[in-house]
This record gives C-alpha cells, sequence and structure tokens, in this order.
C-alpha cells in the first residue's frame, strides 16, 4: 500500500530506509520503516520527455531517473535525520542509539532510564539516568523518596567520573560516602577508587563522627598519610606494626620522630631496626635516648647499640663515644669501659677521667690516667686501691729514667707504710734496680738494723769495690801520664836526617820545598799532599801543626840535610 492518492506507478527503486515511486509527473518517497509520507518532487521535464524508469547503483550507493531523452541523478539529502526518532519509537534502542548524533542521544537514554525505572530495574536506570541531561536533582528525588541507597550509590558513581569542577566531585563523593557508610559497606578497593576525589578533612571527620578506627586507618593508609597511621598504631600499642611498616617505607625521618615511643615499648626490637639502617645519624638519636634515660628505664640495649655503631660502623663522633661512657660507668660495667679506653681514639679522656672518678671505677681511672700521661696518679690511685701488680706495670712502662726510679720510690714507700716484712720490701727494691742507700731514708726511725744488717753489709762491700777498683783506676792513670812524659821527653832526642834530594812519596816532588812529615818508618810527605789525601780517604779532619821542634841543620855526605822531628 502506497500512502498516497495515486497509484500504479511508474517504476520505483530502495535505498536502506526509503521506496522511491516514479509517476508521470512527480516522484514520492515513503519510508520503509513506518511507511510513512516523506516528500513528493513534481517533475519538469521537457515538452516531449516522458519518465521511463528508476535505477540504482548498489556499490556506488547512486539513484537515477531515466527519460526518454536524458538521464538524471535523484541526491537524497539528510537521508538518516529521522531514523532514530522511528526507531524509538519502536522502543529499538539500539538501532536509534546507532543512527543517532551524539547531541540527540540523552533522549534515548532518558527514555531507556525512565522504562527501566517503571519496571523497577533500579540499577539499570541508575545507569542510563547518568547518562541524561536530566538535573541531579530530579534524579536523586526520585530515588531518595523510594529510599533506594544502592541504584542512588550508582548513579552519583557515573556522575562523578563524568565531573570535572573540584567542589562538585568532593561533594558527590562525600555523599557517596555517607551512603557507603549508612550502608556500612565501606572497604578498602573504595577507598582506593575514591582516591582522587576525597576531600582529607571531610573523610576522616566523617570516619570519625562514626567511631570505626579500622576504617580511618584503611583511608589513611590508602592516603599515604603515615603520621595518622602511627597514631592509630600507637594507640593500639601495636609496636611491631609501627617496627615493620617503617622498615618497608625506609624512612630515617619517621625512625627519628617515633623512637622514644618505640624504645619504651619495644626496645630490643627497636635496637634491632636501628641497625639495619646504616645512614641512622646517632645524634639526631641522642635526644630520644636520653629522655628514655631521664625514665630509668634499662639502658642495656641502648649501650648495645652505641658499641655497635663505634665498633661495626666506625662512628668517630666524640660525643657519641663520651655518652657510652657515661651510660657503661652508669652500669659499672667496668670490661667494656676498659675495651672502650683501649680501642677509642674519640673520646674526651679528661671528661671520661672526671666520670670515673665519681663512680669510684679504678681501673678504667687508671688507664685514663696513663692516657694522660700521668703516670703518678695513676701509681698512686693502684697503691690506694692495694693493687701492687698494677702499681709495677706502671713503673716498668716508663722509658724515662728519673720517672721510673721515682714510681719505684713510691712503691717502696707505700709497702713501707704497709707495714710490709723488710725482706719482702729489700725483694721489691731490688726489682726496681733500687740500692739500700736509695731506700735507707724511707724507713721509719725505730726500725731495727738486724733487720737490714746483711743487705747493709752487702752495700758497703759493693762500696769498699767501687773504691778499690777507683783507686785502681787512679794509679793505672799516674803511671800512664808518667810513661807519657818519659815518652816525650826521648821524643825531643829523636831526629832523622832528610837529604836534599829526598822526594815526596806522594807527588815525587822535592820534598824540602814546603812544609813537610817524615814518619819513623822512612816515608815523607808534603803536609798539603797528606792533607789532600787524608781528605780522600773521608778521614775526620785533621789538623795538621807544623813540628817546631826542628833544631838544627847539618851538612854532610855528597848534600846539605835538615834535622827534623820524628812523628810516632
Amino acid at each position: 500500500m502506497i500512502p498516497y492518492p495515486r497509484t500504479n506507478p511508474i517504476s520505483f527503486t530502495m535505498t536502506q530506509f526509503y521506496l522511491i515511486y516514479l509517476f508521470s509527473d512527480e516522484l514520492v518517497m515513503v519510508n520503509r520503516l513506518d511507511t510513512s509520507l516523506v516528500s513528493f518532487m513534481k517533475l519538469t521535464l521537457d515538452v516531449h520527455e516522458k519518465p521511463v524508469v528508476l535505477v540504482s547503483d548498489a556499490q556506488k550507493n547512486t539513484h537515477w531517473l531515466a527519460t526518454n531523452q536524458n538521464l538524471y541523478e535523484i541526491l537524497l539529502k539528510d537521508e538518516l535525520e529521522d531514523i532514530w526518532r522511528i526507531y524509538l519509537q519502536k522502543q529499538d534502542y539500539t538501532n536509534a542509539l546507532q543512527y543517532c548524533p551524539e547531541t540527540e542521544r540523552h533522549q534515548i537514554y532518558e527514555k531507556q532510564a525512565k522504562e527501566a525505572f517503571k519496571q523497577k530495574r533500579y540499577q539499570e536506570a541508575a545507569d542510563f539516568y547518568a547518562l541524561t541531561n536530566q538535573s541531579l536533582e530530579q534524579v536523586v528525588l526520585q530515588f531518595t523518596q523510594l529510599n533506594l541507597k544502592r541504584p542512588l550509590m550508582q548513579y552519583l558513581t557515573k556522575r562523578l567520573e563524568q565531573q570535572t569542577e573540584t567542589t562538585q566531585r568532593i561533594l558527590l563523593s562525600t555523599w557517596l560516602l555517607e551512603l557507603k557508610l549508612s550502608l556500612e559497606e565501606l572497604d578498602l578497593q573504595f577507598f582506593e577508587r575514591m582516591k582522587p576525589y576525597f576531600h582529607q578533612p571531610t573523610v576522616y571527620r566523617l570516619l570519625e563522627e562514626h567511631g570505626n578506627l579500622n576504617l580511618i586507618l584503611q583511608y589513611a593508609q590508602v592516603q599515604k598519610d603515615w603520621n595518622r597511621v602511627f597514631d592509630i598504631y600507637m594507640d593500639q600499642n601495636k609496636a611491631s606494626l609501627v617496627l615493620e611498616l617503617i622498615s618497608n617505607l625506609n624512612s630515617t625521618d619517621l625512625i627519628y620522630k617515633y623512637s622514644f615511643w618505640l624504645l619504651q615499648t619495644s626496645p630490643k626490637e627497636t635496637i634491632q631496626l636501628w641497625k639495619r639502617f646504616y645512614n641512622l645519624q646517632v645524634r639526631l638519636l641522642l635526644p630520644c635516648i636520653l629522655k628514655y634515660e631521664a625514665q630509668k628505664l634499662d639502658m642495656t640495649p641502648v649501650c648495645d647499640y652505641l658499641m655497635f655503631v663505634i665498633q661495626e660502623l666506625k662512628n668517630q663522633d666524640t660525643i657519641v663515644h663520651n655518652y657510652l661512657f657515661y651510660l657503661l660507668a652508669e652500669q659499672k660495667r667496668e670490661d667494656q669501659l676498659l675495651l672502650l679506653i683501649k680501642n677509642s681514639l674519640y673520646i674526651d679522656c679528661k671528661y671520661c677521667l672526671r666520670i670515673c672518678t665519681h663512680h669510684q671505677l679504678f681501673e678504667p681511672s687508671i688507664q685514663l690516667y696513663l692516657l694522660l700521661e700521668l703516670p703518678e696518679e695513676a701509681l698512686q690511685l693502684s697503691l690506694q686501691k692495694q693493687d701492687l701488680e698494677t702499681a709495677k706495670s706502671i713503673a716498668y712502662r716508663q722509658e724515662d729514667e728519673d720517672t721510673l726510679r721515682q714510681l719505684w720510690l713510691t712503691i717502696v714507700k707505700h709497702c713501707i707504710e704497709s707495714n710490709q716484712s723488710i725482706p719482702n720490701v729489700i725483694e721489691l727494691a731490688k726489682e726496681g734496680d733500687l740500692k739500700i742507700e736509695d731506700i735507707l731514708p724511707l724507713f721509719p726511725d725505730f726500725v731495727l738494723i738486724d733487720d737490714i744488717k746483711q743487705d747493709l753489709i752487702s752495700a758497703l762491700m759493693e762500696h769498699n769495690e767501687k773504691l778499690e777498683r777507683l783507686k785502681k783506676q787512679l794509679d793505672e792513670s799516674a803511671n800512664g801520664a808518667a810513661d807519657i812524659r818519659t815518652d816525650i821527653r826521648e821524643l825531643k832526642k829523636r831526629y832523622v836526617t832528610v837529604s836534599v834530594t829526598r822526594h815526596c812519596d806522594l807527588c815525587r816532588k822535592h820534598l824540602l820545598t814546603s812544609q813537610f812529615f817524615v814518619f819513623p818508618c822512612g816515608h815523607g810527605f808534603h803536609q798539603d799532599c797528606l792533607a789532600t789525601e787524608l781528605s780522600k780517604d773521608s778521614i775526620k779532619a785533621i789538623k795538621i801543626r807544623e813540628s817546631d821542634q826542628v833544631t838544627r841543620f847539618r851538612i854532610g855526605g855528597s848534600g846539605f840535610g835538615r834535622r827534623v822531628s820524628v812523628l810516632q
């Protein structure tokens, strides 16, 4: 049926959505989907020109009108313009969306939403409403009147994803959070999904109003708000979780901030955490350590850590070394104090000595006195402790003979004042290479000579032997001097005759041309030649004086000669 008064067309052709009929004087276009008349057009042909047939080229999608004289192309304008409306009336939403322009699609979604809402498919309706231009208030009102919270959340979520304005995003995300809280359906995934949209202070306030600490913790973890996470763990006294989180975050700043609480709660585990962070600055840990110490708590873990950074990490901070020394002194751990004194180059010896003196730590004090090169004070302290062996070891260390002698005299004097037996004192003096005359003034006036009689006799005999040796040496010296004087007198009488033709045994020139020496062996040398030769041999400079003992000349034999003294 053609919805047109005329029938029996000459020809017709089809497009995708239309039928085109050819009559003798006009073209008529009918919609194939609903058989409605779309348009008609009068033909303006020549007088003798008649329409013959309509044909279509399917490959090129063109349409042609053939007459008995010409061929005309039929151009279709806006062929698809209203097709989507027809599909929409038929509720064929898929095809309607396919042919609908983007600017009109909201009408299709709105109709779908209303139909789904009417059929109580609320979740589906929420999805469609989010795609329409319908106002947020109207849609929300429909869901809230029926108390449909889950479809409302779905609708708000879709609208939130479409928003770009910050304020709107914050409002929608906060509304969603309140709906989730009312349904008790909050979880970590929701926080992760909503993270870009949330206003952090508002979210914390809402969560705190509901009093759910676990939700606050989850949100803080999502936001990486570690300070709030630590506050929650600390309120719950969960030190192990704090330690684990700090270790995972690898943050030294968090260690400095929370170490005092951790030390109070789990000192051993805290020290283990510190040891894993080699880049910690111990100075920055000292404030929390001092606060911890002020509470009179066990400082053994702290001492172990400071020993670790000094021995293993080679810390060179004098403050750290001194503080460790102070802690060890407080605990009277003398063995570790001695080890620290022995191996540490960075302690303040004077400060540490005051600490040891205050706590009456004798052994460390003695070692510190020795480091300060005060052996007398170290010796006095060891004798005060009645530690004779230590006192002797202190004396043995000295290289200066005067200091060594004075220290041994101090030891002997202490033994005498301590009423030790005379034989022991004498034996001790011998050990220090002291003589009886050195220690005799140290004995009291009332000491019995019988106790030291034998030693006095030995000392006197030794002195006597020394005197005899000295007397013998003096006699030998006097005899030697007499012999020298005799030799000198004899030497003055000795002479040798030197021929005028005699040559120097070094330069082979005439010997009498300059100052010379003649030796008993018969060799003769110019003074200059002899000095040069001696200098070549790197012998000590010898001052050669010209002999003034030539007494006379004598003429003899075949020529002149000179009488000179002979060098021995």
